[in-house]
């Protein structure tokens, strides 16, 4: 009977080894790939937002330029029917 053991009491290849700590010391042990991600995706979400920004100044500087056309097109049409006759104006 000494040489018999309880089969569930010797390690298998199923064991597994200690659970892995939670916490601070967790966060510390971050992969390779966790911590990439973290350094190419922090850049990447600024450079959008300026990006997207910089998109916004632009679309807005054409819309007001060609508006500004426009109301100029408009008060050179208004000018030329406008005339001044004997001080009055026609």
């Amino acid at each position: 009977m000494d040489n018999q053991r309880d089969p569930a009491a010797q390690p298998g290849p199923d064991a597994r080894g200690p659970a892995p700590a939670a916490g601070p010391a967790r966060r510390a042990g971050r992969s390779v790939r966790q911590r990439l991600l973290l350094w190419l995706s922090l850049p990447l979400v600024l450079f959008v937002l300026v990006d997207a920004w910089a998109s916004y100044r632009a679309a807005l500087d054409t819309a007001q330029r060609a508006f500004d056309r426009l109301l100029v097109t408009s008060a050179h049409a208004l000018a030329d029917l406008i005339r001044l006759e004997r001080g009055e104006l026609q």
